[in-house]
């Protein structure tokens, strides 16, 4: 199966398409709990109940303006490596957790601090089960509140992902996704777990709002490239809004 997605157009058009792994991925947003998912006992175990967790579906008809606000850090990442040939799919590889883990360990690094200070994370995530869980080990490691995150059907557009996760057109994507920075920028740092449509894309629209750029701009003021291209399994791109700059993290083999 063909999966359109923009890896060689600095837009977020889906323009071209690309072969992608295929599965039959469960899709949380169908369910009440974890328990309703057709997953092992010690893959369920890796997940953390979210019969409470919010279901963002559509931002309300109200779209704030695009603010940073208290924001700090803005991280994008992509799930970790995963298997596809099982019947349940989509579930992580030792290695996926691991490429998590040291995400996390990095993370807390920049974030924290050595002094442990104070700051909220906003944790935002598709509802395919590989992002889940790479949300979930994630959090554990870096000791981000596990409760306070977000589930977003939105940032999951591949192949397997439901219908109507397609169903707005591309401005309206993009308007998505800043509409979820904004209403979430009383937190001091923001971190979304998606998939290689998204992920390709994303910070090159990020920055460009962020710093105001033209189109036409290839490199930020401080020499950065805007357009980064595909990343891959187990990368974050993680922005410090202070310094206007973006480190690409991954845990080397």
């Amino acid at each position: 199966m063909k999966c359109r997605c923009p890896k060689d157009h600095p837009e977020f058009d889906f323009g071209g398409t690309l072969e992608l792994e295929t599965s039959e991925i469960q899709d949380v947003s169908k369910v009440d709990s974890k328990d309703e998912l057709d997953l092992p006992p010690e893959i369920l175990e890796d997940l953390p109940p979210f019969e409470e967790r919010e279901l963002e579906k559509k931002s309300s008809d109200e779209t704030p303006v695009f603010d940073l606000g208290n924001l700090k850090y803005v991280a994008i990442v992509r799930h970790g490596d995963y298997s596809s040939s099982s019947s349940y799919g989509g579930v992580l590889l030792d290695n996926g957790k691991e490429q998590m883990r040291y995400l996390a360990e990095q993370f807390r690094e920049r974030v924290f601090g050595h002094e442990r200070r104070e700051t909220k994370i906003q944790v935002i995530t598709s509802s395919a089960i590989r992002a889940l869980l790479s949300a979930a080990v994630f959090c554990r490691k870096a000791g981000v509140d596990w409760s306070l995150t977000q589930f977003e059907p939105y940032l999951w557009t591949g192949c397997s992902a439901p219908a109507e996760n397609y169903e707005h057109d591309e401005d309206t994507k993009k308007t998505r996704f800043f509409d979820m920075i904004t209403r979430n920028n009383d937190k001091g740092a923001l971190v979304f777990f998606s998939h290689l449509e998204f992920c390709c894309s994303a910070p090159g629209m990020f920055l460009k709002k962020t710093l105001d750029l033209p189109d036409e701009v290839r490199e930020t003021p401080n020499g950065q490239k805007v357009w980064l291209g595909e990343l891959e399994k187990g990368t974050m791109f993680l922005y410090d809004v202070q310094n206007q700059r973006y480190e690409l993290l991954r845990l080397e083999q």
